[in-house]
């Protein structure tokens, strides 16, 4: 009994400085490990990323058999002088259906793909209206990059674009910082099939990640404007006087600078059809002519990175690795 009155005398909890102790170490534990688990989760958010664009592939090349081209980049009402505008049209905002719609049902939306009239326009922002604006405005999560800060419930945007070219864009609307391509498989009113990559099917870029119109500091480029502007439905713009790009974009500036840009002041639209981007750290996703995908790397060289955009240059020889 003694002893027992002993021990319960000489045993006490922690004084402060033990529990100050243990709080801080627990504190270090979690500094240390939260990085880890943010890492982790972009690991699996980039490789569903690379799923989705694989899964893109698959769709473009099943198009390919059946149609035995590839899907365009925009189908263009009326006649395309130069692969740049459209003259002899009734409407002046008659855009025809985007890449992104002309492959749903390869993407088991086939549902949605029979909603559209593809005999009316498929405009964006306030050009006019149209039966199928209702179906272009409503969000499609397989267009969404996981790794993006947008509700990929709510917006409507695609963080996937065609690949219209690379290099020196065809033509400018120098006004605004418009940049059409036609040297890439998919643009303007393109009728492009595999064999047309006469670089080889594995050293030409087919889709992109673009998810730069939803960042941006400066007055041409506040924001997700651009983005909540052109949906994932979205036609482009190819009247007399100026185009626009939607959904498409070539590789002229260096992955990831699209805050480079907005800070020269290069218009949202400019820097949106002529650069790509993502929200993985270091690079984006491309998706080759052959259903590969491929992680670039933005400190690839930037002569090679044009090259790739651009199906029949003869570059580059030795692939994603050249300089």
């Amino acid at each position: 009994m003694d002893s027992f009155i002993k021990f319960r005398r000489n045993s006490r909890g922690f004084t402060l400085v033990e529990l100050l102790v243990v709080i801080a170490i627990i504190g270090v534990l979690v500094a240390l490990l939260l990085p880890a688990v943010q890492q982790a989760r972009e690991a699996a958010r980039r490789m569903q990323c690379a799923n989705t664009m694989k899964q893109l592939g698959l769709a473009m090349h099943n198009y390919h058999d059946t149609h035995r081209l590839l899907p365009s980049g925009n189908i263009v009402f009326g006649f395309l002088s130069d692969n740049c505008r459209a003259s002899n049209r009734e409407d002046p905002y008659g855009h025809g259906a985007p890449w992104t719609v002309l492959i749903l049902p390869y993407i088991e939306q086939t549902n949605r793909h029979e909603q559209f009239d593809f005999r009316m326009p498929f405009t964006f922002t306030s050009q006019g209206d149209s039966p199928n604006k209702p179906f272009q405005l409503e969000p499609n999560p397989f267009f969404h990059c996981p790794s993006s800060s947008l509700t990929r419930s709510t917006h409507r945007t695609s963080h996937y674009y065609g690949v219209s070219g690379g290099g020196t864009p065809h033509c400018n609307w120098t006004s605004l910082g418009y940049s059409n391509f036609n040297n890439g498989s998919l643009f303007l009113g393109s009728e492009m099939g595999l064999k047309d990559q006469k670089d080889g099917t594995s050293n030409v870029f087919l889709v992109g990640e673009q998810s730069a119109e939803t960042h941006g500091s400066n007055a041409n480029y506040s924001g997700d404007q651009a983005g909540t502007a052109i949906p994932w439905a979205a036609g482009s713009r190819a009247d007399a006087s100026h185009g626009m790009h939607a959904n498409l974009a070539g590789a002229q500036f260096p992955i990831n600078s699209h805050l480079d840009q907005a800070a020269a002041d290069v218009h949202r639209w400019g820097v949106m059809t002529r650069t790509f981007h993502s929200d993985h750290p270091g690079g984006c996703h491309f998706l080759m002519g052959d259903g590969s995908t491929q992680f670039v790397p933005e400190t690839i060289n930037l002569n090679v990175y044009r090259t790739l955009g651009i199906r029949n240059d003869g570059l580059p020889t030795g692939g994603l690795g050249s300089s």
